[in-house]
């Protein structure tokens, strides 16, 4: 008989099964860090990219046959040794008078595990992120005239997104490797912020996903959580500092955003009973039901 079978309810009915024992990651590989700093609250977790045992994965969209985000997200998830899953990037809807989240679609260029989900690139969004079948992410500025990938033989190619010839190119990539890419605000690049103080001055919760490397050459991914109202300068601007003064990370290699909007969704696991942490500053105020796109991190 399975043993330790746990059921989480998140929200009104949407369920995700999990075996305790498939929740357990390694302690050593995940860090979690709250802080006050000037009255902010700062939920932080640091995770270590060594030996390649924590990894990424996002769902973009329904899949190919019409089966929605959560229960692919459910289906894929109960075999799983989840460390955190979020909210990803930006959506809307194709039609204003249909607001069902099973037909919003990603801004952006967007593919779902080799499947092409959108070709047309938003002018607004400097980020194209890119998760490999492998587990891992890398993001590039799209506002850099080529954007490098690498092919299956391993040799890299440099590819002019604004040329519809390499644009051509890049897609079949995508497909052949079983990418998924979604593009997103790119607020830190190369250790440079790229947030100007003409951006948008609207305050809400802020959360970031910072790929750094440290003093000792280490790789890092860090998701900044702050759930206190602020601009996008400022959080962004918090964040770098936060990497700097108090991490004392070498390079930062980007910065993205994840969204906090309407679909503010921020589950983080304990590392032996798998339960959610109840924390606030670990969480999101939304449930998991309510997500448009998700980004998970889960040990292997």
């Amino acid at each position: 008989m399975l043993k330790s079978l746990i059921t989480l309810c998140i929200g009104l009915g949407s369920f995700l099964i999990s075996f305790n024992s498939w929740a357990q990651y390694d302690q050593k590989l995940v860090k979690f860090d709250f802080r006050e700093i000037n009255d902010n609250p700062y939920g932080v977790i640091k995770l270590y990219m060594k030996n390649e045992r924590i990894k990424v994965k996002y769902f973009a969209s329904k899949d190919e046959s019409g089966i929605p985000i959560m229960e692919r997200f459910n289906e894929w998830a109960f075999s799983k040794k989840l460390v955190l899953v979020s909210s990803g990037t930006y959506y809307y809807y194709p039609n204003k008078n249909n607001r069902n989240k099973n037909s919003a679609l990603p801004v952006g260029i967007c593919v779902d595990n080799g499947k092409v989900i959108n070709k047309a690139t938003e002018s607004k969004l400097d980020g194209l992120a890119m998760v490999y079948s492998s587990g891992k992410i890398m993001v590039e500025n799209l506002k850099d005239k080529t954007i490098p990938i690498r092919q299956k033989n391993g040799s890299i190619a440099n590819l002019n997104l604004a040329d519809p010839f390499d644009k051509n190119i890049f897609f079949k990539w995508a497909e052949d490797v079983k990418a998924t890419v979604f593009q997103t605000h790119l607020f830190a690049h190369k250790n440079k912020l790229l947030v100007g103080n003409n951006s948008n001055n609207y305050k809400d919760f802020r959360r970031f996903l910072a790929v750094c490397t440290n003093e000792n050459g280490e790789s890092l991914h860090y998701i900044i959580n702050l759930p206190f109202n602020s601009t996008i300068l400022d959080g962004s601007t918090k964040a770098i500092e936060y990497l700097k003064n108090v991490e004392h990370v070498r390079d930062v290699s980007f910065i993205i955003n994840l969204d906090t909007g309407a679909q503010n969704t921020l589950l983080t696991y304990h590392p032996k009973s798998g339960d959610p942490l109840p924390n606030p500053n670990f969480s999101g105020t939304k449930t998991l039901k309510d997500a448009i796109n998700l980004i998970a991190y889960y040990y292997e």
